[in-house]
Order: structure tokens, then sequence, then C-alpha cells
């Protein structure tokens, strides 16, 4: 049920390799990315199921292909002993099935079927520990998927578009000015909003 494709509007196409953008998907597994870590003086990468190849990159970062999930790196670099990256992945719901099979050590398949009665929502971290991280860390993965989830919780279809859609008809309804809504991160050039608009809904939130 996800109408969504793996980048919004306006986000920088050779950004691919930065933790911060990564893919949307439907299922985020990992945050859909990568860990870098030294081990022994060597990168090793968490997920375990990608496998790390040496290179000679003129430089001490893991490096992804663009549109494959194949890393890289140079073992003669130097590297700070606090080295530590996040580079995203290339998102697929086989992937996710893969993924999750060689994490729970449990057989996982990926198909369609047809939902014949009620389904229940399963929560993992609180609200205050996702909005500390998003906003903290600038988590951009995290912003939009919250914003795909309200819009989820109004609809059966996971839609960047169809979430605006509804929370503009919710918050903004009484906006006199003109603005632009795009997506839920940082990463768009896109999205414009009023100072006073954000007062606006700041005092909205407020209890």
């Amino acid at each position: 049920n996800l109408q969504q494709v793996h980048y919004g509007a306006g986000w920088a196409w050779d950004d691919y390799n930065d933790y911060y953008q990564a893919e949307l998907s439907s299922l985020p597994v990992y945050g859909n990315v990568v860990r870098a870590t030294l081990q022994n003086g060597k990168p090793v990468l968490r997920p375990g199921y990608f496998p790390l190849k040496d290179s000679l990159l003129n430089t001490g970062s893991v490096i992804r292909k663009q549109w494959e999930n194949e890393f890289y790196y140079n073992p003669s670099a130097q590297r700070n002993s606090t080295f530590n990256q996040e580079i995203p992945f290339r998102t697929g719901f086989d992937l996710t099935a893969r993924l999750l099979a060689d994490t729970l050590k449990v057989p996982v398949i990926h198909r369609r079927f047809e939902i014949t009665e009620p389904l229940k929502t399963a929560y993992s971290q609180p609200v205050d520990t996702v909005l500390r991280k998003m906003m903290q860390q600038s988590d951009n993965l995290l912003a939009e998927q919250l914003l795909l989830l309200a819009g989820g919780t109004l609809s059966d279809t996971i839609s960047t578009t169809g979430s605006i859609q509804h929370l503009s008809r919710l918050l903004l309804n009484d906006i006199d000015q003109p603005y632009r809504w795009r997506d839920g991160s940082g990463l768009s050039r896109y999205n414009l909003f009023t100072p006073q608009i954000m007062v606006h809904i700041i005092n909205k939130m407020y209890p």
C-alpha cells in the first residue's frame, strides 16, 4: 500500500551515500542504513548481511555504488579510532524480507494478500524518544516516516501527498497565507512556510 518513490521531490540525487538521505519505504529496517565501525582497525558493516570490498578509493569513508548495494573501502586509509559512518542502502520488498530473515533467523517471505480482519498496531519507541532523535540528529527518515504514518491512519494508502492533503485540511485550514508543502524532511528545497504560519502551528500544538 505504499505509493511513494524512494526519494522525495527536491532531494539531491548525489547525496545517496550520506546518512541523512536514507530511502523511503513502507517498512524501514535498521533505519534503511548500514553502520560502519572499526573492528581490529578494519571497517565492518552492521548488519553483516552486506559485504564490504577492498578498493583504492581516495577516502577513508565507506562508499556505496549508486544503484547497487555494493560497499567499498580503502584498507590503507587512515581512520580515527572513533570512526562511525551510516550509509543508506538500496531498499526493496525482497531485500527487507531477506534482512528480517537474516536477523530473526526464521523464514520470511514477501507476498501480497487480502486483509480480511482488523489489524493491530505494534508500537516500538515512545513518542518523545522518536521526536528527540529526529530533532537532535536531524533524522530525515524519521520525519518522513511520521508524516507517512500520520496519513496512513486516515486511509489505507501510505502516501506523502495524501498525508499532506489530510493534514493541511486538519491543521492549516484557517491559514490565510500561501504556503508550499512537499515532504516531511529538511531535504526538499520546495517546502515554503512563513514564520507566521510556523507560530500558528506551534500555538495549535500548545496545550
